[in-house]
């Protein structure tokens, strides 16, 4: 992959061609322009080409196809696929890279001054008397570039709307190439990073180990991160659903707080404005389960854990008592991520009913 570097030098005009002239290996194509040089200097990729790329916001790092970033037009805005950072691809340069274009840079402009040095003496030599020599030393060396050592890639991300693909290390928000990802693409996402997290304790092969970690507690823990998670991801879920099917939604909204966690609120507007009936599009035994998470959710994040008489309240369960720990187990955290499954499927299937509704005969 070659990297587009462009650099000013106060005497452009001036310059003469660069015929002739030694640079590094990795570094090719040097033309000359009003205010500078412009040069190409080569990026290595993975074996299957995908090279680094890191936010200069964030700092996270990401990596794009080579076939991809050349197919992009000069300026062309990309996103980090983490935080929604915006600008033009050039931009997002891994530290390494910047110490590559750097060096290169520099090569370049090493033996562009020995030559210019080189030529004035010789000029000069031809405008003095012979016995007048002017001797200049042997070109300086040409330094290779520095190499970039790219991380192993871990996870690969196919975007449903470009069908470009890109590798990451975090649970996507947007796109690189065409910015904010669908709600239920991103829930959809989170919810295999999820699957994948639980299933950390199954490719443990050593029982002595797995039953330590078992013990300290990291395995309930990654439980109980999902659970506490899901509620966003409702909220998300549905806060999109509602605002874009619902004419001035945002007038509907009760003020305060974050009513798309909550469940009865959910129920109520996406029947009464959206003509979605969840507990019957899921299921009673199902909605009632998504109510009961929502409801641990709340106790985790906001009570320590310790059940209250909030939550007794809320979801009407004999088998907990006040002042008793909840307990979150993988089973628990598995039926959460089911549960989000079904209900980006309901929302997938009926927002492409309303769409075939809605076209014109």
């Amino acid at each position: 992959m070659t990297f587009d570097g462009n650099v000013e030098h106060p005497h452009a005009d001036r310059l003469g061609h660069w015929t002739g002239m030694h640079t590094p290996a990795d570094m090719s194509d040097i033309r000359l322009t009003q205010n500078g040089f412009t040069t190409e200097v080569t990026f290595p990729t993975d074996d299957v080409g995908f090279f680094g790329r890191e936010c200069p916001s964030c700092h996270n790092y990401f990596k794009i196809h080579e076939d991809d970033y050349e197919a992009l037009p000069d300026g062309a805005i990309t996103w980090c696929p983490g935080c929604g950072h915006s600008a033009d691809s050039d931009v997002f340069l891994t530290d390494d890279q910047a110490r590559r274009l750097e060096a290169a840079v520099n090569g370049a402009a090493e033996q562009y001054v020995h030559a210019q040095v080189s030529d004035m003496f010789r000029h000069l030599q031809r405008k003095t008397s012979s016995s007048l020599k002017v001797t200049v030393s042997a070109r300086p060396t040409i330094r290779p570039l520095p190499d970039i050592v790219e991380k192993l890639s871990r996870r690969k991300f196919n975007c449903p709307d470009c069908r470009k693909t890109f590798v990451v290390y975090h649970s996507p928000a947007f796109c690189v190439f065409s910015g904010r990802l669908e709600t239920t693409s991103s829930v959809l996402e989170a919810v295999s990073v999820a699957r994948e997290s639980l299933a950390m304790e199954d490719r443990i092969m050593d029982a002595d180990q797995r039953e330590d970690l078992r013990a300290a507690g990291v395995f309930d823990a990654t439980a109980r991160s999902i659970v506490e998670q899901f509620a966003s991801h409702f909220e998300s879920l549905f806060r999109r659903a509602f605002s874009t099917r619902v004419p001035e939604a945002e007038s509907l909204i009760p003020a305060g707080g974050n009513p798309f966690q909550r469940a009865e609120f959910v129920e109520s507007a996406m029947r009464a404005d959206v003509g979605i009936d969840l507990p019957r599009e899921l299921g009673v035994d199902t909605w009632e389960r998504i109510c009961l998470t929502i409801a641990k959710r709340h106790v985790l994040i906001h009570n320590g854990g310790i059940v209250d008489a909030k939550f007794l309240k809320t979801v009407s369960i004999s088998q907990y008592e006040i002042g008793e720990r909840l307990m979150i187990t993988r089973q628990d955290a598995d039926a959460a991520l089911t549960d989000l499954e079904r209900l980006v499927s309901i929302l997938r299937m009926r927002g492409r009913s309303s769409a075939t509704r809605s076209e014109p005969k």
